[in-house]
Parts: structure tokens; C-alpha cells; sequence
């Protein structure tokens, strides 16, 4: 089962421009953490932080050049710190009745054991936000899988659980 979450209330749309890489510094205390999407140079870095969670690598290498491929699908969010990946999550577009427009899964959010509880997961979600915002997507949904600390996190940040999904298992 995996669970959505969206905002309390929908942000306004703002108007379509594709935004550069964007870097937050959301912790004041830590280095600044620079976001981007994954292109072709960035798969390696995405497919490394994701061999953590994904086994079947054949699997996740067709996914990950489904995003490269596919920008309309959607895409892969990579946080680095000092040129080195810490964190990542896929994005994927479809679209809601219930919003009105373009909604946004988040899927795979994730940073490497050594570097949580460092603001990477926070200044993630926070560029992700500036970039879909960019793009004019009505709502963002975070995808989790029932894992304790991925809920913990999304409720601490305001976000409340709006839906069950059902998935064939495979």
C-alpha cells in the first residue's frame, strides 16, 4: 500500500519557465545543498542512491532511462553536497480531477544514511516545490510505502495523508 500526501490547501499557479539548478541553503548551519534534475551525465548518481532501495537493477536502469528519454513522464531530483549525491527522489506527472491540473508524485524520496537529519530530505522538497511551482503544477503528492521515518518526516512538515493507493504486487 502506499500512501499520498498533499499540502493543506493547493498553491496558486504560477506561470510556465523552466527554472535553473537550485540551491538552498534551508539549515543555515550546513552547506548549501544544490538540487537539479537528473540528465544523462546524473544517471549514475541516481542509479547508485537507488540500488539502496531498488533490487532489480534491470528495472530501475529502464526507469531511469524512461526519465532521460521521457521528460514529459517526469523526472529524477538529485541533491548534491560538495559535487557529491546525498539524495534523490522520481517524480512522475499526471493529472487530477480534483485539483484542477497537473499533479506531481513524488516517489523514491531517499538520502543516504550518513546524511540524514542534515536538511538534505528539507532542501529537496523545498527546490522541488520552487521548480514544480515553475512548471504550474496544481498539487504534489509524496508516495511513501508504510516506512515509519518517511511519515514522520512528511507530518513534521504539514502534510497529511489524503489516500491509499493499490498496486498490484510484482
Amino acid at each position: 500500500m502506499l500512501l499520498g500526501f498533499t499540502p493543506h490547501s493547493v498553491r496558486p499557479r504560477a506561470q510556465r519557465a523552466e527554472p535553473p539548478v537550485v540551491t538552498s541553503d534551508a539549515n543555515h548551519s550546513v552547506d548549501p545543498t544544490e538540487c537539479r534534475p537528473m540528465a544523462g551525465p546524473e544517471r549514475y548518481d541516481a542509479l547508485t542512491l537507488m540500488r539502496a532501495f531498488r533490487a532489480d537493477e534491470a528495472r530501475l536502469s529502464d526507469a531511469l532511462n524512461l526519465f532521460v528519454e521521457r521528460e514529459d513522464y517526469g523526472f529524477v531530483w538529485l541533491a548534491y553536497r560538495e559535487d557529491t549525491a546525498l539524495g534523490c527522489c522520481s517524480v512522475g506527472y499526471t493529472v487530477s480531477t480534483a485539483a484542477g491540473g497537473l499533479t506531481a508524485v513524488v516517489r523514491d524520496l531517499y538520502v543516504i544514511p550518513a546524511a540524514r537529519r542534515g536538511g538534505i530530505a528539507t532542501a529537496m522538497l523545498a527546490a522541488l516545490a520552487a521548480r514544480l511551482a515553475a512548471l504550474d503544477v496544481a498539487r504534489t503528492e509524496i508516495a511513501a510505502n508504510g516506512d515509519a521515518g518517511l511519515l514522520a518526516f512528511v507530518a513534521a512538515r504539514g502534510l497529511t495523508v489524503t489516500a491509499a493507493i493499490f498496486a498490484p504486487g510484482r
